[in-house]
Parts: C-alpha cells; sequence; structure tokens
C-alpha cells in the first residue's frame, strides 16, 4: 500500500462497544492516523487507543459534556463539519450518525464504514418520539427532521459506503441512496475461546442499557420462567431497572474482559433480543461456545446459524421468547461448530478484506 496521509474519524470516544472495536482494527492497519472524534472520554477508551493522537472537537471544551453528550447533539454536524482535513489523501469516518459527515477536500479520497444510520432519526424513529413528552415531543420532531436533511446531504460527501452488515446496507440504500460493500466487524477469536468448564444454570444478556436493545424482554421471560439472568452492560437505564426488576436478576455492571470471557463460557446461553445493526456479542458468545437466543431480523441473520449456533424467536414479545427458550431446553448444540461460526468474522479476516477494498479504490 502506497504511502498515504490517513485520517480517521469517529462519532464520540465516551463509551467501548463493538464500534470502537472496529476502529482499533483500522487504527492498526493505519497506525499513524489520527483520530478526530466529537469529544473523547479518557477513562473509557481502551488502552488500545490510549497511545493514539486523538483530535476532539469544540465541544470537549464544554463542561459537562460526557453527562449531557446528547443534550449537545444539536451541534454535532456543525462540531463534525469543523475538522480541518485537508493534509489528508485517504479519509476513513467510522459512523453511527454524524462521522460521515466531515467535509472532505476534493483531492482526497472518504471511505465511510457506517455501522448504522443514525437509528432515531430513520429506522427507530416512531418508536423514539412515542417515548417523549408531547412539548419536547415537537421540537424533537423538529430536530430529527434537520438531522434527516443533513444526513442526506452528508452522505453525498462519502465516495465509498461499507457497511457492517445485510441489514445496514439495506438502510444505507433505503436512506442514502448509495451502494456499500459489505464487510463484517471483527470478533477476538483469539481471545474468547470455549472452556472444558461445565456450564452453569443462568442465562446471559450483554450490550449497553439502551431501549433498543430490549432487555425488557429477556428480564420478563427468565422471570416468568423461573430462570435466572445475568446482565452485563452500563446505561442511564441500569438503576431503574434494578429498582423495578427484583430477584433473579443479576445486574453485574461494566466487568474486565476476563470476567466477560468468563461469563460467556459459563452461560446456558446468551439472550440477544433487539434489532441489531450487526452485533457483535453473539459472535463472542459463540467462539465461547454459548448458543444465541436471537430475535430473528438485522445483524443476527448474518451471524447465528439456525439449529447449530443458536436459535430464533420471530416476534419481539415476552411469549415469543418464553416459547423459543423452552424449545432451547431441549436442544445441543456443539461448541467446535459454534466456535468455527465465529471464525468466520476473525480479525485477521476483517483487516484481509479492508486493505483489500482500500487497495482496490486507491490503485
Amino acid at each position: 500500500m502506497k504511502e498515504l496521509r490517513v485520517a480517521l474519524v469517529h462519532d464520540y470516544l465516551n463509551q467501548w462497544g463493538g464500534a470502537e472495536n472496529v476502529l482499533r482494527e483500522i487504527s492498526e492497519i493505519f497506525p499513524d492516523a489520527p483520530i478526530f472524534t466529537l469529544l473523547v472520554d479518557y477513562r473509557k477508551i481502551k488502552s488500545e487507543l490510549k497511545d493514539k493522537k486523538i483530535i476532539p472537537s469544540f465541544i470537549q471544551n464544554f463542561p459537562f459534556k460526557l453527562k449531557l453528550y446528547r443534550e449537545f447533539s444539536f451541534l454535532y454536524p456543525i462540531a463534525i463539519e469543523s475538522f480541518d482535513l485537508r493534509n489528508f489523501d485517504l479519509i476513513i469516518s467510522s459512523s453511527s450518525g454524524f462521522a460521515h459527515g466531515i467535509i472532505p477536500p476534493p483531492y482526497s479520497i472518504h471511505v465511510s464504514y457506517c455501522h448504522t444510520p443514525l437509528r432515531y432519526a430513520y429506522h427507530f424513529y416512531h418508536q423514539y418520539r412515542k417515548s417523549q413528552r408531547s412539548i419536547p415531543r415537537i421540537l424533537k420532531d423538529m430536530l430529527l427532521h434537520y438531522y434527516r436533511i443533513w444526513n442526506s446531504s452528508a452522505s453525498k460527501r462519502v465516495d465509498y459506503f461499507i457497511a457492517n452488515s445485510r441489514e445496514t446496507k439495506r438502510r444505507i440504500e433505503l436512506y442514502f441512496g448509495k451502494t456499500a460493500k459489505i464487510i463484517f466487524p471483527p470478533v477476538d477469536t483469539d481471545f474468547f475461546k470455549p472452556s472444558s468448564d461445565k456450564k452453569e444454570d443462568f442465562f446471559l444478556f450483554v450490550g449497553r442499557l439502551r431501549d433498543y436493545k430490549r432487555l425488557d424482554l429477556a428480564i420478563s421471560a427468565t422471570k416468568e420462567l423461573g430462570y435466572r439472568l445475568f446482565v452485563v452492560g452500563e446505561g442511564e437505564n441500569l438503576n431503574s431497572l434494578k429498582a423495578k426488576t427484583g430477584e433473579g436478576v443479576n445486574f453485574m455492571g461494566r466487568v474486565s474482559r476476563e470476567k466477560l470471557r468468563e461469563l460467556y463460557q459459563k452461560a446456558k446461553a446468551l439472550i440477544f433480543p433487539g434489532l441489531e445493526d450487526f452485533g457483535i456479542v453473539p459472535l463472542e458468545a459463540n467462539a465461547c461456545g454459548t448458543p444465541v437466543i436471537a430475535y430473528k431480523g438485522g445483524g443476527a441473520l448474518d451471524t447465528v446459524i439456525e439449529g447449530e449456533t443458536g436459535i430464533f424467536f420471530e416476534e419481539q414479545n415476552k411469549d415469543a421468547l418464553i416459547e423459543t427458550i423452552l424449545k432451547f431446553e431441549k436442544m445441543k448444540f456443539d461448541k467446535e461448530k459454534m466456535y468455527k461460526n465465529a471464525e468466520r468474522f476473525s480479525k485477521k479476516r476483517f483487516k484481509e478484506e479492508f486493505k483489500k477494498f482500500i487497495n482496490e479504490i486507491i490503485y
């Protein structure tokens, strides 16, 4: 690959999840590339990025920006457009809503790895607005309408889109009117591996505690069946969920990678009830020899093999999930097959596909 002046752009670095794992792998391909981002919480980013040159926007100077970052979202389009990228030949944005909106110089190539078009402005819009009170709802509607107009304009500044799943590819075509190459995100199959330990009598949920993740379904279904559920993840809903959930659900918050691997290895199954853009969690569970009970939609269709690495439920309601859990209890799954499924999405495979794509568009 010829010597290029490369810049990376990411929405925000105030949390760590699948999108940040992708960013880390891309930054390893381009180790000298600076990372431009709306704001950063240096306590939350992993050690892999702490040695990188990170350039936050002017929002980083705001008081309480880490606690109130959603309240500042109306400034995100302006902030992302404020980055001066004239010194770069190749710009790679990692976007779930804003990073793809940078203003690239006309001589550069802009590749956007799209985790999803902005969820609450598009495919979760009507679900999101129902949760808003009537007067603020009007203001939110106006803001989200502005986001859709801005996103449509911003998508024209992207030379090449990469989608993280078939679901995201379809959304890019629907909302932006552009085609996309699919390169699935990476799973760390060197770290996440099966163990010889026996399975324990609990189900597992892993993810940020957001409404669209549908943790409520996992809680209500396992409670009715009298099963234990371990919940790994953080979010503003944590305290309210703890207060009204009661016994049988163990909220573990944020855990170390080693502890997460142990939980994956020991769980009877991972419950994955949300409509996800992709979702790396089912593959991490598979890599640890654990099957997945997933809602049949979104990225799970790319990762879960029915009857081999997991089982689907077709409607997002408690009764459908209960029926599927009971069906799961009568099934057996092979650890080796599940690990091989996860290997199809390895870090090595991701880097090879990403490098190949960049070479094809550069030369």
